[in-house]
């Protein structure tokens, strides 16, 4: 295997960015000679043009446009790394955590203030993570997602892949809840009322959880109708605190909620998910500080408050 010729390559990416090799030249203060030169060399290594000529213009070939876009990631991924090096001296640094949307908005980032006051030298940045639950939830790919850690969903009976740590927090437990104005819909649900099955919530990805809710607290079939779905659990709770019906909702997101009485919730009658929110990360990476302080902290975090 021949070394890639890194110098023709940091070259190539600025002449690609500019489509002019003058001032691509300029900023790498070289000569338009030394750009050509460099990116013939790393055509030849290559075996395929990068550039072609266009009525006088400079333009990528498709083979340019896609190699470009994967230099440009590359090499802004590590000027972000020697940053990081330079600036933090390999103690703190950046990591880049991937969650769920509502979880996060909801459960982590009102604890991450205790986090920053105690780690200052580790700088977040926070992605969110897809929440389409009807997939398996062992499809979740770190590196296509370019995270560091996943706080995520994991089901504890399926197989996980090699390499990677999942750490539980907590299990899923979900609560039908309500504004006050839908009280009555609320506590009717297992009386076999008809009306309130026309009055559902649902959350899209996870359209069976309101059938497993009656089937574990009502005598009689029922067929649950949704008034409404939604893509995210935070539109859900948002829904459901404005009046527009009942929601099966995770109870770990809806506390504040439960407490100030914005919504009621049958808390006596969850449904038990053999679902839990875990820490997701590559085993190799255990003992990296960054990781090793966030996963301590939250695991902590998680211990000092029943969820």
């Amino acid at each position: 295997m021949s070394f890639l010729p890194l110098n023709a390559i940091r070259t190539f990416e600025a002449a690609a960015r500019h489509l002019n090799y003058s001032k691509a030249a300029e900023e790498l203060c070289v000569t338009p000679g030394a750009v050509s030169r460099a990116i013939t060399n790393l055509e030849q290594h290559l075996q395929l043009p990068l550039f072609k000529q266009q009525r006088r213009k400079l333009e990528l070939t498709v083979a340019g446009q896609a190699y470009w876009f994967e230099v440009s990631q590359a090499l802004n991924r590590l000027n972000i790394a020697t940053d990081e090096i330079r600036q933090y001296r390999g103690e703190g640094g950046l990591l880049v955590l991937g969650v769920l949307p509502t979880l996060g908005e909801r459960w982590l980032i009102p604890k991450l203030t205790d986090f920053q006051n105690r780690f200052p030298n580790i700088r977040l940045e926070i992605k969110t993570l897809p929440s389409d639950f009807s997939k398996s939830y062992t499809e979740l790919d770190l590196e296509s997602q370019k995270v560091d850690i996943a706080l995520y969903i994991h089901d504890i009976h399926k197989k996980s892949w090699g390499g990677v740590i999942f750490d539980p927090l907590f299990q899923e437990r979900l609560v039908p809840a309500a504004a006050p104005s839908c009280e009555k819909y609320l506590y009717a649900l297992t009386t076999g009322e008809p009306n309130c099955q026309q009055q559902l919530l649902l959350h899209t990805t996870r359209p069976d959880v309101w059938y497993s809710w009656f089937n574990n607290y009502c005598s009689e079939k029922f067929y649950p109708k949704w008034k409404a779905r939604f893509e995210h659990y935070f539109m859900v709770i948002q829904a459901a605190i404005n009046g527009l019906g009942v929601a099966l909702l995770p109870e770990t997101l809806i506390e504040t909620e439960i407490q100030n009485k914005s919504l009621i919730a049958l808390t006596e009658k969850p449904l038990n998910q053999e679902l839990h929110y875990a820490l997701i990360y590559h085993s190799v990476r255990e003992n990296e500080s960054t990781i090793r302080c966030f996963v301590d902290w939250l695991k902590k975090q998680n211990q000092s408050k029943e969820i």
